[in-house]
């Protein structure tokens, strides 16, 4: 068959579905993308679309997105136009266009069916736009921009056959029309390779030595610093918890950039900005910045403590990682997370806003972490029996098998709908949340 990728990030979401079809020699995959250098498997054909155009000056902010994403489209669009002249025809394009670069791909191949890997709908109400801090609401700028911002979905959603999403939460924040055509199927993870490990500590690129006997060795993982990921309330929790356990190390990976929200307007990142205004013990916070994946499980292996906090937004994939790897996680009581875990069963959940439940749970985990041990078996079990990529991969495969068919709604989704009724995964999650912040807080 002929498969058509496009992703801006390739292979991102779809590493192990490539592995998977470049594996069948009968197979033609070709993938579109601007990051044509990022490793992929052998024998998939790479189209780069990354040529830099120049903005117009005259455009409004709020267009920004949209303008930019069609100019990259227009560049998609022109690639699939020679493919088409060259005797290119897909059976099945399977595409991640949230930034608007397939806007045009039904356009030049109209026959050809579309599974669109739909990440998120923006609301300015009830997710990350008036989250934080509390009470927060969204501004009309953020209104019109996020409603702007959506006409790259909805452009997306109607050129599509078939959309998938990879949580719950995220298919919830999509109009409820919307819905009954997105898949619910997560990516997985290999949790054969990202497996718990009983180390004594960890060895830092510097030379320093952690050991578990002689430190407390606790782990935070982002992709960028920002506080979407709650960076600015998981550093006041390292002032408290330094100041509490005079043995606590950390061990954090991430780096000084902008993956969400909008970039600071100060000269310094933000991580620059709360290590000084905290005036935070460098000695012992350790950024060890952007390291390769097999030392990246070694740090969650290492870990007494892994710390994750995420606004009402997209699931990290670390997340997930982190629950192969066995963690001791101490997690922000936030949807996409309690969609996952439940408190006391694989984490102990806080409230995202207060760094003193999330310094105080950590201390719990390392005061007695006999007591806790639990919540790392099963935190484990939870990956090997839901994220496991071995049981979804096959699942990805039979779905886009079906668009390509043009079986819609596709024999798959039921499937993938089974598996979710055999582990109980439904919309109970969003009550156990509002339930979860009743107990704690008082507050629905």
């Amino acid at each position: 068959m002929n498969y058509l990728f496009l992703h801006p990030n390739c292979p991102g979401q779809y590493k192990h579905i490539l592995q998977r079809l470049a594996d069948d020699p009968t197979n033609r995959v070709i993938c579109l993308t601007t990051s044509p250098n990022n490793k992929l498997p052998k024998g998939i054909t790479i189209l780069d679309y990354s040529r830099h155009r120049k903005k117009p000056d005259q455009l409004h902010p709020f267009c920004e997105k949209f303008v930019t994403g069609s100019y990259r489209a227009i560049r998609v669009a022109r690639l699939c136009s020679e493919l088409k002249e060259k005797g290119f025809v897909p059976d099945v394009i399977v595409a991640h266009s949230g930034w608007g670069d397939g806007h045009y791909l039904k356009s030049i191949y109209p026959d050809v069916p579309i599974l669109n890997y739909m990440e998120f709908y923006f609301q300015p109400r009830g997710t990350d736009m008036d989250f934080d801090p509390p009470g927060k609401v969204a501004t009309p700028n953020d209104i019109a921009r996020t409603t702007t911002n959506n006409a790259i979905h909805m452009v997306n959603y109607f050129n599509s056959d078939w959309c998938i999403t990879p949580t719950f939460w995220q298919r919830s924040v999509h109009p409820t029309e919307m819905q009954e055509k997105i898949s619910v199927l997560h990516e997985g993870v290999d949790v054969e390779k990202i497996a718990p490990l009983n180390v004594d500590g960890i060895s830092l690129p510097d030379g320093t030595r952690l050991s578990s006997r002689d430190h407390e060795i606790i782990t935070h993982v982002e992709n960028n610093f920002e506080k979407h990921r709650g960076f600015h309330i998981f550093m006041r929790a390292v002032k408290k918890i330094h100041k509490q356990r005079p043995k606590a190390h950390f061990v954090v990976l991430g780096s000084d950039g902008t993956s969400y929200g909008r970039k600071s307007k100060e000269n310094r990142s933000l991580r620059q900005q709360l290590m000084a205004e905290l005036d935070i013990d460098p000695s012992r916070i350790h950024f060890l910045g952007t390291i390769d994946f097999d030392n990246y499980i070694k740090v969650l292996q290492a870990g007494q403590a892994h710390i994750y906090l995420s606004y009402p937004f997209v699931l990290s994939w670390s997340f997930i990682e982190s629950l192969a790897a066995g963690c001791q996680l101490v997690c922000s009581a936030t949807p996409p997370i309690m969609e996952v875990v439940e408190h006391g069963k694989q984490a102990l959940l806080f409230d995202f806003h207060s760094p003193d439940e999330l310094a105080e749970n950590v201390s719990k985990v390392l005061d007695d972490p006999e007591k806790y041990s639990d919540l790392r078996i099963n935190a484990r079990r939870l990956a090997l029996q839901q994220y496991n990529v071995r049981d979804l991969l096959p699942l990805h495969i039979e779905l886009i098998n079906d668009i390509a068919k043009g079986v819609t709604p596709p024999t798959a989704a039921k499937r993938i709908e089974q598996r979710h009724e055999k582990h109980g995964k439904d919309a109970a999650w969003m009550e156990s949340w509002g339930a979860y912040r009743h107990e704690m807080k008082g507050t629905n």
